[in-house]
């Protein structure tokens, strides 16, 4: 297949950082093949590697993706969205810099221990991961160094229960999501898509957004996750205006503020109607929150993963993930090279 891919010249975007609302500035150079992604601060760097990635709560119900390097103890949070389109668009080679400016209240916690400290937060862009696409469209990749391919066997798939792999004819990688929400008035949203994981399908949901709030466990009895589900769609009862005081002080340890708006989050309505209502494509499309978790979340922390842990781009597969959330996709991923590796093999295609 084509080489290793690097943009042909330095991308820059500002951006604010969600918990602590932190502004800052996210610069992705081009590299050498074989030096791999590397994220840095500006004093210390983090490579990205399989075995350096795990989850962490976020501060709230929901855990992200840790970046954690043990040699230089930097860790990056937040990056799943960023490896999903680094994925897409073949982006195997690049130097990330992360230039955060923080507030004050940052600054004046960290003597007392409040603040993180040797974390830095990968923000989103202005439009989400679309924002991304449209400037490596802007600058083009670069080509160079070896690229194998990653398939499963003839006959083979993985069955995790939350998570299945399996073959399928051709090069492409597709994601199918099935999502469901409890909301305020006991009514269900349940939406099944499916991505293929190319730049055109994939730019057309890259600016669909999170659910502000969790899903509803799938393995306890129906009657708890329906109540539990229910519970987690309170800020449907809360106006606005009291939930965006009440962020400020969420997430204390990047500071007081926040970052999240109805561009970056989806917010629990009360109603289906509303649900529907508050889906932003605008071409006729539904379920906005289950592709996010198809395109933004699963093409990062499982199908990247694994081209991380085999060395190789997968290809002619398809993953099918059903509640299943960053915890599940890691371990998913190590399964598959502790577990699965023999149903899987690599060729210079």
């Amino acid at each position: 297949m084509d080489g290793q891919g690097t943009v042909k010249k330095v991308i820059q975007m500002q951006c604010v950082e969600q918990y602590g609302g932190n502004p800052g500035m996210v610069r992705i150079r081009p590299s050498d093949p074989d030096t791999g992604i590397v994220f840095t601060d500006g004093k210390r760097k983090a490579r990205l590697r399989h075995e350096f990635l795990d989850t962490a709560w976020s501060g709230s119900l929901i855990k992200t993706i840790v970046l954690s390097d043990p040699e230089s103890g930097l860790k990056v949070r937040g990056i799943e969205h960023f490896l999903s389109t680094s994925w897409v668009y073949e982006l195997d080679n690049a130097l990330v810099e992360i230039d955060m400016d923080p507030k004050l209240s940052y600054k004046l916690f960290r003597p007392f221990g409040i603040a993180l400290r040797n974390t830095v937060i990968f923000p989103p862009f202005p439009d989400l991961e679309k924002s991304l696409c449209d400037r490596i469209e802007e600058v083009g990749i670069v080509r160079g160094g070896e690229k194998k391919v990653l398939r499963l066997k003839d006959g083979e798939k993985i069955d995790a229960g939350k998570l299945k792999l399996e073959r399928i004819e051709g090069a492409d990688v597709q994601i199918r999501a099935i999502t469901e929400y409890t909301l305020r008035d006991w009514d269900v949203v349940r939406d099944d898509v499916t991505v293929t994981l190319v730049p055109e399908d994939y730019k057309r949901r890259a600016h669909a957004r999170a659910y502000f709030s969790a899903p509803h466990p799938k393995r306890a009895p129906e009657g708890l996750t329906r109540v539990v589900g229910w519970i987690h769609s309170f800020p449907a009862l809360v106006p606005k205006g009291v939930m965006k005081f009440a962020g400020n002080f969420l997430y204390l340890g990047y500071g007081l503020g926040h970052g999240v708006n109805e561009t970056n989050s989806f917010y629990p309505p009360r109603t289906k109607k509303e649900w529907r209502e508050k889906e932003n494509f605008g071409e006729g499309d539904k379920g906005e929150v289950a592709y996010h978790t198809a395109a933004l979340d699963r093409a990062g922390d499982t199908i990247k993963n694994l081209d991380l842990a085999f060395g190789a781009r997968p290809a002619g597969m398809k993953l099918t993930c059903k509640f299943a959330g960053h915890k599940d996709a890691c371990d998913f991923v190590r399964d598959c090279v502790t577990k699965y590796a023999d149903k899987f093999y690599v060729s210079e295609e």
